[in-house]
């Protein structure tokens, strides 16, 4: 009787080195992102985080010369001194308080353009990594029910897979 335990013990251990490395193989990341359902929406949501991230450079270069233009003198300005030996295309016959606001005013409209574009990337990047958590969320908690549902009456006796247990492992 003891060697047919025995047996049926060492089969069962084989089996479970057998999964444990199956598993090893293939990395969590790689094993969750099977759960990723629709597959398009991790493009989506990539390009979204992208649109974030590219202006940020940008955003920086545009704030620096805001910046740069906002600590000029003023009598620098009223003379025209600086927009002669900076490259810049104004309008003929302007005073300098003009060519000021007009050089100040289309660096903030570059600065609005980034931040529309940034805006609309964190919401596509949110709406679809969102998407994208819900569903593998959803998918991994319907496959743990059914695998709980295949169970002998026997195992829920154990204290460790009490119902309290069992639901707080699904939250």
């Amino acid at each position: 009787m003891k060697i047919k335990i025995d047996a049926k013990e060492k089969k069962e251990q084989e089996e479970v080195e057998k999964i444990v490395k199956e598993r090893a193989s293939k990395s969590s990341f790689v094993r969750l992102l099977e759960y990723n359902n629709p597959k398009y929406h991790i493009f989506f949501a990539c390009f979204g985080a992208a649109m974030m991230g590219v202006p940020q450079p940008y955003l920086a270069t545009v704030l620096s010369k805001l910046l740069g233009l906002l600590t000029i003198p003023m009598d620098m300005i009223e003379n025209k001194e600086i927009f002669t030996s900076v490259k810049f295309y104004g309008v003929e016959g302007s005073d300098g308080l003009d060519l000021f606001f007009e050089r100040a005013n289309g660096l903030v409209l570059i600065f609005v353009y980034i931040a529309i574009i940034t805006g609309a990337g964190g919401y596509i990047k949110r709406f679809y990594f969102g998407c994208l958590g819900a569903n593998s969320t959803y998918a991994i908690r319907d496959l743990m029910y059914k695998e709980i549902l295949k169970k002998n009456m026997g195992w829920f006796d154990m204290r460790e897979n009490s119902s309290g247990t069992l639901l707080s492992a699904m939250a």
